[in-house]
Order: C-alpha cells, then structure tokens, then sequence
C-alpha cells in the first residue's frame, strides 16, 4: 500500500490538483492524505513532519527547504464579466481606486500580491478598500457581483463563467508552483510517484 501525506496550498488544492489526486486513487493500493491550507501552515507541518511534501503556490525560503518547480502561471487580476476591467490592460493607478478581495495573510497569492504592489512603490492599503478573505469560492461569488476586484492565478478565473481576467500594465507577474520537502531523498521518490499519474 502507497500512502501519502500530501499539503497542498488552497489555489492549488481547489483548482489545479483534483485530476492528478482522481487519477493517483483509481489504483487500489494508492491512498492520500490530502491537506489543504495556506503556505505558512504548510511548511510548519513539513518541519514536524506531518507531511511527506507540499506543493506551494508562491514565496517560501528556497535556502531553508528543499523544492523543485511543478509548474508555473499566469497571476492576474480577476473581475465579473460586467466589470469595466473585463479582458482589458488597465493602469496600476485605475486599479487602485478598486475594492480589492485578498485572501489572509500567510496565504502565497497575497503574498505575490503584495510583493508586486510593493515593487511599485504601494501597499494594500493603496485600494479604496480591502478585504480578505480565506476560501476562494467565497471570493469568486463576491467577485461575480459586478464591483469587486481580486488577483490569483488563471486557474480560478475559469472556476466560472461569469468571471473574466485583466492585465495591469507593467505588471505582468507569473508565479511558481513547487514541490516542498525536508528530506529531498525520501520524499522526492514519493513525490514522483504521485505527479507519474498526472
């Protein structure tokens, strides 16, 4: 019997790994343990050992951990189909006059988020107004609406049909999605395993 201990952080766990996670349980002697939780939570479960390893979306001490690329994506801004902003290039300033969603702190898309707001001088508090909130279908309802706004990666924006996506100009942000481990030697072996039912 193959049993992982597998964290995955919450784009990644809602959005992009349900197939790999299908296809990895269709052989009867596969079984997982799926955690879904944001990147700070993850990697203190990695250094207690609660996890054979971690596919994390965004910023993480690359000295500290052992890691490798599992993919990357597109981040971007995501807005109701209604929205001014929809399938637009819009500039830094026009998006800061938004109500910006984010998701909590310690999660990596906020992270990027910031990190990228930061680099032009900016911070959260730059918006008209902002909110965070945890789960992304919460934040994908309210985004719906019409006159909210949030940033992720391209994943969610076809979680709906009634999102869209836009660009901001000199903003083009593309984000990684690594393997997170410990002991690269055990757990990189049981990493292979799982990603070989992709």
């Amino acid at each position: 019997m193959l049993h992982l201990r597998v964290g995955a952080t919450k784009t990644i766990g809602e959005y992009v790994l349900v197939p790999t996670v299908r296809q990895f349980l269709k052989k009867e002697n596969h079984q997982i343990d799926l955690l879904v939780d944001n990147t700070e939570t993850l990697l203190a479960m990695l250094e207690r050992g609660e996890l054979d390893f971690a596919i994390i979306e965004g910023v993480f001490d690359k000295e500290k951990y052992s890691h490798r690329l599992y993919k990357k994506e597109s981040f971007l801004g995501i807005c109701s189909r209604r929205h001014s902003f929809a399938g637009r290039t819009v500039s830094l300033e026009e998006v800061l006059q938004e109500s910006l969603l984010v998701r909590e702190k310690g999660s990596g898309t906020r992270m990027l988020l910031e990190q990228a707001v930061a680099a032009r001088g900016y911070s959260l508090d730059s918006f008209s107004r902002h909110s965070s909130i945890s789960n992304f279908s919460i934040i994908c309802d309210l985004v719906a609406m019409d006159h909210l706004i949030t940033f992720a990666y391209e994943p969610i924006s076809h979680c709906r049909n009634d999102l869209a996506t836009f660009r901001v100009e000199d903003m083009e942000i593309t984000g990684e999605f690594n393997l997170v481990y410990i002991n690269r030697s055990v757990a990189e072996p049981k990493a292979d395993l799982f990603l070989a039912t992709c």
